[in-house]
């Protein structure tokens, strides 16, 4: 275990090793002593040191900076500039315009995952349902609008647009464009 502790330290220390003199020790007290020795001994006797010798000496406690847990994390959330270094605007995230569309109305679409992978596994049925597009929520629109900027929630007119039927949403008060028509009078006779 020591073993790789050395050999986990002198991999991630390389960058940080330099103006390091290793002849002092460089551990603290918050190891025990015979570990101390053991892993200073053990630091003294690689080709590293000798390589490193001509430094300057300068006391630093490599373990604190060095050995801390090594954790790999996946992050999923979307990265948003809030402000452009040069002209202090908020910028498009792109990785939104890849994945999701922006309807007339409002609402973004997005494919489903998966839809072209291992095709040869699923069922007829399966294909056909990963075809279609889903819905995001409110909340999901609300946040890819904030991702994006005007131009991007603008309406564009396209050619040959196979997104036309969808951009109208005439059946909602919220999204209707016309006024609603009202249903004719009864006459009298």
């Amino acid at each position: 275990m020591l073993r790789n502790l050395v050999g986990r330290v002198f991999c991630q220390a390389r960058p940080l090793l330099n103006g390091i003199s290793l002849q002092q020790p460089i551990l603290t007290s918050k190891f025990q002593h015979g570990a101390v020795q053991k892993v200073s001994s053990s630091l003294m006797s690689t080709s590293l040191c000798s390589s490193l010798q001509h430094f300057s000496p300068q006391p630093v406690n490599i373990l604190s900076r060095i050995c801390k847990p090594v954790v790999a994390e996946q992050k999923r959330t979307y990265f948003l500039n809030k402000f452009n270094l040069r002209t202090g605007r908020r910028k498009t995230n792109y990785d939104v315009i890849d994945r999701f569309y922006r309807l007339h109305w409002g609402m973004w679409i997005r494919v489903k995952a998966g839809r072209a992978k291992k095709l040869w596994r699923k069922s007829g049925k399966n294909k056909k349902r990963l075809r279609y597009h889903v819905m995001c929520n409110a909340t999901q629109c609300t946040l890819l609008d904030k991702m994006v900027t005007g131009f991007w929630r603008r309406e564009r007119f396209l050619v040959n647009d196979p997104y036309a039927p969808y951009h109208k949403r005439e059946n909602f008060y919220q999204t209707r464009r016309k006024p609603m028509e009202l249903p004719p009078l009864p006459q009298k006779n």
